[in-house]
């Protein structure tokens, strides 16, 4: 199930003969309410509340002569995606991953926390001069990304399986705090010259575009003793596997599986994730870095 709901109210004033404002505010409430598909049952299925999202506009326009314009504008978009659980999902649940089924269920991936920010600016000035056969333009373009967000793994692991006997659990390290900053300023100048049948068009632009991540830290890396509790976590979660297809495997292979749940290999430079092996399989050893 979806729904938008979207309310907006524009504002126009002519505060002087050559001055005229605009004013744009849009308040948007919307709802991407779960989905299920043929490889995701519905519990596994995120769901998502866009709100609060606002756009805001401004927009400015002065006639200095009947042949110089003057433009400036700006917009602040404050949008948050905020996700919940699934009907029949818990916060203690863990998500499966059925390689032999080519299903996932139990639950989502991940959520969003708290901050949930993901908000842009943009801002623009412009001037043009106008004669008919000589028509300049000339101005600046800038946009400015903010990214603030809170993500959580949900049971701080995954458990994969094939046809309903696991054979590999990946534990998270988490939540952490995943920060993005973006800036783009773009300069221009076009130009357009009518000499008798002749039309020149002239242009020149220079955009420059930053991006980075902040440094952002976890109280500390997985180790054998912190996985420890969430190992014990994720094979709670197996032993509530009691329906479906797999049961049988699923019911002979936990008692070998409780021997062999250990942690093959972690880190402490600061990567997150550790993997168990079922029962000495080796070929598990690979690290999960998510």
């Amino acid at each position: 199930m979806e729904w938008y709901d979207s309310y907006l109210s524009r504002l126009t004033w002519q505060a002087a003969e050559k001055h005229k404002f605009n004013f744009t505010m849009d308040f948007q409430a919307a709802c991407n309410c779960g989905s299920t598909s043929a490889a995701t049952k519905q519990e596994a299925a995120p769901g998502y509340r866009f709100d609060p999202n606002r756009l805001m506009q401004f927009s400015w326009t002065s006639t200095q002569t009947s042949r110089l314009l003057l433009e400036a504008g700006a917009t602040i978009a404050v949008l948050q995606w905020n996700t919940y659980l699934a009907a029949g999902a818990d916060a203690s649940h863990v998500r499966i991953q059925d390689q032999g089924l080519g299903i996932n269920y139990a639950n989502t991936a991940w959520h969003r926390g708290d901050p949930n920010e993901i908000n842009r600016n943009s801002e623009r000035f412009s001037l043009s001069y106008v004669t008919g056969s000589h028509n300049f333009k000339t101005g600046l373009q800038a946009e400015q990304l903010l990214d603030n967000v809170c993500l959580v793994a949900v049971g701080n692991s995954v458990i994969r399986m094939k046809n309903g006997v696991p054979n590999r659990i990946t534990q998270r390290n988490g939540p952490y705090l995943q920060r993005d900053r973006t800036r783009d300023i773009g300069i221009y100048a076009q130009d357009q010259w009518v000499i008798d049948r002749l039309t020149l068009n002239l242009g020149v632009r220079l955009d420059t575009l930053y991006g980075h991540s902040p440094q952002q830290d976890t109280a500390a890396p997985p180790n054998g003793r912190m996985a420890a509790p969430f190992a014990r976590q994720s094979v709670a979660a197996l032993n509530g596997l009691r329906q479906g297809r797999g049961h049988a495997q699923l019911e002979r292979y936990q008692s070998a599986h409780r021997r062999c749940l250990r942690p093959v290999g972690h880190r402490t430079d600061g990567d997150q994730g550790v993997d168990w092996p079922v029962c000495g399989q080796d070929r598990n050893r690979d690290y999960q870095r998510q």
